[in-house]
């Protein structure tokens, strides 16, 4: 039989991987969540003169979530998550028919909101907040108290 200072170091042993285990998976989905949200510390530039009707792939600064930029017209511009709120495909723009197109699914989406209009999605794209600073476009953060839904992801 083996003493049992021996068997409480095993306990002992085993009750820290297991916490330290625990903390670990906490902390990789904590980090997933603010990476997979977008958030931003600061605005940062996407593009500089992009051609009416034209559209601009970049990807938020610190996360892989890939954003696209559309110049709609003369002075308004639509950016957006690239990523399809169904399965996750990247949506393309389409010129022609002034929308997003996902093509996975044949989704559809509004070009200027984002919304959904045909397809299994049922929510749009999420928004990312654009500003424009002379013949240069920036993606601006979001805030603590900003809807999702309603404000967008930057």
């Amino acid at each position: 039989m083996k003493p049992e200072s021996e068997a409480m170091g095993r306990r002992a042993f085993l009750w820290t991987a297991v916490v330290s285990a625990v903390a670990a998976v906490c902390g990789e989905w904590w980090a997933q969540r603010r990476v997979s949200t977008g958030t931003m510390i600061a605005p940062f530039r996407i593009a500089a003169d992009v051609p009416p009707g034209t559209a601009v792939n970049f990807t938020l600064p610190g996360t892989t979530i890939p954003g696209v930029l559309v110049r709609l017209n003369d002075d308004e511009y639509a950016a957006f998550d690239q990523r399809c709120p169904h399965l996750g495909c990247p949506v393309q723009w389409s010129a022609a028919r002034e929308r997003f197109e996902c093509p996975c699914h044949r989704a559809v989406f509004d070009g200027p909101s984002g919304r959904a209009v045909s397809g299994p999605p049922r929510r749009g794209l999420r928004r990312i907040r654009v500003e424009r600073r002379g013949s240069e476009v920036w993606a601006q953060p979001a805030h603590d108290d900003d809807d999702d839904d309603e404000e967008g992801i930057a």
